[in-house]
């Protein structure tokens, strides 16, 4: 078990509303699963680590479905084979490429653009990973033709790391890509529509559950987002389990 503060991002998203004069102590969380990845593995081992990721690291299936609509974000049955034809002269590597780097590239009819980079936080995956990821797609009703990718002991540390260069308020939320989901009508960046409103959540987390303070609230919900689901978000009640990535907690540190 890891002990990671998590006090600099639940003091900043509080500061916005309140001030608290006692400090944020520490909170257990367990670190992401690792997933070994080599130059040698078959395309049929390369898909199924990409599969290990998207359970677990990546959280892709928090939002994409497989078989059925997702809640927010496209089916990903059968993407092996639309990817190969989703864009003009791109292959279907190309464009899962892109669309795991560049999500707004190209979006799929009906559904917003509320993906963040899969190589930046939350998910923060290396190349190697994503392309692991790619594979597992291709997968899906098409043909594998990724390679394995070799990251450097650097990269791969980096990418794992949290993300601590981010000191302001706006600049976690902004590194976090908090503005993907949330709305604060103060920050002009922080328009998000999928997740609950946060204007007024220095107050509103004080009374979301009983014998909890704000400060404890925030940062529960920011290291377990199952623990309570807001009542309310903007296109009606919020969705059980919750869209919000369970790994903030090893992404962030005091």
């Amino acid at each position: 078990m890891q002990t990671i503060k998590v006090a600099v991002f639940a003091l900043a998203v509080i500061g916005f509303f309140v001030t608290f004069a006692n400090s944020i102590p520490q909170i257990e969380s367990r670190p992401p699963q690792s997933v070994t990845l080599s130059m040698d593995m078959t395309p049929q081992q390369l898909a199924a680590a990409g599969k290990d990721i998207v359970d677990t690291k990546g959280g892709c299936l928090t939002c994409h479905g497989l078989g059925s609509p997702g809640t927010r974000a496209p089916d990903l049955q059968g993407v092996g084979a639309r990817s190969a034809t989703r864009k003009p002269g791109y292959t279907s590597e190309q464009y899962l490429h892109e669309s795991l780097i560049d999500p707004c590239a190209y979006v799929v009819e009906g559904y917003q653009c509320i993906m963040p980079p899969m190589n930046k936080p939350p998910a923060s995956l290396n190349d190697a990973e994503i392309a692991a990821v790619i594979a597992w797609l291709q997968s899906l009703g098409g043909e594998i033709t990724v390679k394995p990718v070799a990251v450097s002991a650097s990269a791969s540390s980096s990418s794992s790391a949290p993300a601590s260069a981010a000191k302001t308020a706006p600049e976690i939320l902004k590194a976090m890509a908090c503005f993907a989901c949330h709305t604060i009508a103060s920050v002009d960046f922080m328009v998000g529509k999928v997740g609950p409103e946060l204007s007024h959540i220095g107050t509103n987390a004080a009374t979301r559950k009983p014998g909890m303070s704000a400060k404890d609230y925030i940062r529960e919900s920011i290291l377990d987002p199952n623990a309570f689901i807001a009542p309310d978000c903007p296109d009606g009640p919020c969705k059980s389990p919750s869209l919000m990535p369970p790994n903030f907690g090893d992404q962030l540190t005091a």
